[in-house]
Parts: C-alpha cells; sequence; structure tokens
C-alpha cells in the first residue's frame, strides 16, 4: 500500500536535485511513491532522475514533451498518483527524514484532509546558511493537533496556527483534492498556483491539523524571481487571470466569503507590485489598477490590524490614481506613507532613472514637467 505520493515537478535544477531526491528515499516512512515530473530541461536533470530511478524503483519519471509549467506538471502527477496522501515539494529544496511519517501519522490520528506544518527554515545562497523562518519562531509547541480553520488562519503574523500559502507546508488527502477537483492552474507563465489550491480547499471545508516536527528546508535562491524584480508582464496577466477565476468561483459558490478572500488576493497582487522593478511599475499599472477597481474591499475587514490597514491604504491610491506616476505623487504626499525628506530625495532619484527625457502631465490638481529627465511638480490653485 501506497501512504503518500510524493510529486516533484522538476525544470533545470540538477545543481539541487540530488539534495531533494536524498531527502525522499531516505524517508522514515518507508510506503512511498516519488513521482517526478521533468518539465522538459535542458540541464542535467533528467540524468540525475534516472540514475536514482535505477537505485530505487519508488521513483517513477513522466517526461513532458514540451515546457508546460509547474501547475500542469502537478496534476500530471496529481492523476497518476497511487497513495492516500499526497505531498508536493519543490526540486529544489528538501525535507527531514521524518517529514512525512510525522505529517501522515497526523493524519490518519485526526482522520485529516489537510496536514500542517509552520517549522520551516531558509537556505540562503550563495552562502548556503540555514537560517529560521519567522514562521518557526512561532509554532505551537504541542506535537500535533487539529484546529477548525477559517481566513483569520491566514493572518500574517502572531498567528501560531497560521495557514501558509504554500503546498510545499501541507499534506494533502488524495481523496478530498479529487472529490472536490481541486487542481493547480495550468497556465505556463504566471503566479498564485499554491494560492488558488489553497483557497480552493477552504471553499469545502478542509479538515486541517498541525505537526509542527515535520522540518521544510526552503532554498532562497540568489536568481529567483523576486531577489532579481524579473516579474513579466505576461506573468503579471496570468496572474491576475488566476485570481479573477478563484474570485469569480466564491462568487457564486460562497458570495459571503469573497470580501475575506479579496483582502489576501489583495495581499498578494500588492506584495508583487511591490517587488516589480520600476520599469515594471510603469508598463503594468494599469493592469494593476483595472484590477483594483474590479474587486471591492470593505474597509471593516482591515479595522484594528496594521498590516491589512496598509494593505488598505495602498489599495485606495492604487486604484485612484490614473498611472503609476500619479500614484507616486499621491503616496509621497500622503501623510499615512509619508516618508522622510532624505528617504523621498533617495526614491525619486531612483526613480529618475526610468522616468522619460521630456515631458508634460496636465492632471486635476497638479502639472507635471519632466526635463531632462528631472520632474518638477506644480500644484494647480484650487
Amino acid at each position: 500500500m501506497v501512504k503518500v505520493s510524493i510529486i516533484v515537478p522538476i525544470h533545470n535544477v540538477d545543481n539541487y536535485l540530488r539534495e531533494c531526491l536524498d531527502s525522499l528515499i531516505n524517508q522514515t516512512l518507508k510506503e512511498i511513491e516519488i513521482i517526478c515530473i521533468d518539465d522538459f530541461s535542458t540541464d542535467n536533470s533528467y540524468s540525475i532522475l534516472e540514475e536514482y530511478a535505477k537505485k530505487d524503483n519508488r521513483i517513477k519519471l513522466i517526461k513532458n514533451e514540451n515546457n508546460r509549467g509547474v501547475g500542469y506538471s502537478r496534476n500530471v502527477g496529481q492523476r497518476s498518483a497511487l497513495g492516500e496522501y499526497i505531498y508536493f515539494i519543490d526540486p529544489d529544496d528538501y525535507i527531514s527524514y521524518n517529514f512525512l511519517e510525522s505529517m501522515y501519522n497526523t493524519a490518519k490520528k485526526y482522520d485529516s484532509d489537510i496536514v500542517n506544518t509552520n517549522h520551516y527554515y531558509y537556505i540562503l545562497e550563495p552562502s548556503n546558511k540555514i537560517e529560521i523562518s519567522w514562521c518557526s519562531h512561532n509554532i505551537n509547541t504541542k506535537e500535533d493537533y487539529t484546529i477548525d480553520i477559517s481566513f483569520d488562519n491566514f493572518q500574517p503574523y502572531d498567528n501560531s496556527h497560521r495557514i501558509n500559502f504554500t503546498l510545499w507546508t501541507k499534506l494533502f488527502k488524495k481523496k478530498f483534492l479529487i472529490d472536490n477537483n481541486i487542481y493547480s492552474p495550468e497556465n505556463n507563465i504566471g503566479f498564485a498556483y499554491d494560492a488558488i489550491v489553497v483557497f480552493n480547499t477552504l471553499m469545502y471545508r478542509a479538515k486541517h491539523s498541525f505537526n509542527n516536527k515535520a522540518i521544510y528546508y526552503y532554498r532562497k535562491r540568489s536568481n529567483s524571481i523576486i531577489s532579481q524584480k524579473i516579474f513579466k508582464e505576461d506573468k503579471i496577466l496570468n496572474t491576475i487571470s488566476n485570481y479573477n477565476s478563484i474570485i469569480a468561483k466564491y462568487n457564486i459558490e460562497f458570495p459571503e466569503l469573497v470580501g475575506y478572500l479579496n483582502i489576501h488576493i489583495l495581499a498578494s497582487i500588492i506584495y508583487i507590485f511591490d517587488n516589480m522593478s520600476l520599469e515594471m511599475n510603469f508598463r503594468c499599472f494599469e493592469y494593476i489598477r483595472n484590477f483594483m477597481i474590479g474587486i471591492f474591499i470593505e474597509e471593516q475587514y482591515c479595522s484594528n490590524k496594521e498590516f491589512y490597514n496598509n494593505l488598505y491604504n495602498k489599495y485606495i491610491f492604487i486604484r485612484s490614481s490614473i498611472s503609476y506616476d500619479d500614484y507616486c505623487y499621491r503616496k509621497l504626499n500622503s501623510d499615512e506613507l509619508k516618508l522622510s525628506l532624505s528617504a523621498i530625495g533617495n526614491k525619486l532619484e531612483y526613480e529618475r532613472k526610468w522616468f522619460k527625457l521630456f515631458g508634460f502631465n496636465n492632471y486635476d490638481k497638479y502639472i507635471t514637467i519632466i526635463i531632462f529627465g528631472i520632474r518638477i511638480v506644480i500644484n494647480k490653485k484650487s
């Protein structure tokens, strides 16, 4: 009997793949299968998979005929899984040797649909230094337990029962996923694959438990999308499309929860917006703004929560601004997000690198004139 099916989507990770596979084949839980989906790698990844498959017959190899993306690859693995439970891992990370046994035992103890761990470490590149995550500092000290889950468990701070928006912190009952038709989005280029799956599980009232003995090691790669600020226009559009699809589903099936859903989606979009390059801020501002206009955030969901209050303020700034230039002006002149004079000077100096050499914009309350990349703001008289 296969207790857990491990699904590993792989694309060009030959520098890290052995460490990941070693942590899987040496799990203390032996009744597992390791489904490796090679997503048209062009490096040495598939050769490494073949090498390991010869040593361990629990490894199953699937090779995509072209690059289809992580969502498609996960779904291929999910559809072929034989295990009672399913675990998704990223191929550049690894897990503690007791990870699956701890999670599986908790799943059986509470008949859980989903088992969570908040115990994970960051592996920092290029030093390979291991650093404890902020979530690990706040974990519940119980060996395992079960609780009722709501949107409040997705608050980012001060919550020992926090539900993470990642798949790699969770063990899923396969029957729960299949019965509720929960799969990853399959557009090749985009983000929010994990979050869409997690939002779907909330819709169907999954029974959650926790086991924080299980430890995940997450690699923070120096060439990651976040670290290099390489969000691309097509990725952003697909991410917005993914979120619009889950909002539409909630509007039909659980309209009373849409307000809570929108807050968490807003947090993700703001995170992307804040980590985009200035060039992409200018190019994609209209897409972000239209998305903000399309979702309704009630201020009551943000009250008395500093993190969400800040999100709400940015939400108002973005949807009420007619351009990124206008957004920067409003933000820099607001009392709520006021910067020090030195910080303003540094930010303007940085942003001017992206402003066109010459330009003239006539807004309702002010005029901007750009001469040799220097922006002059003239307030209009009321």
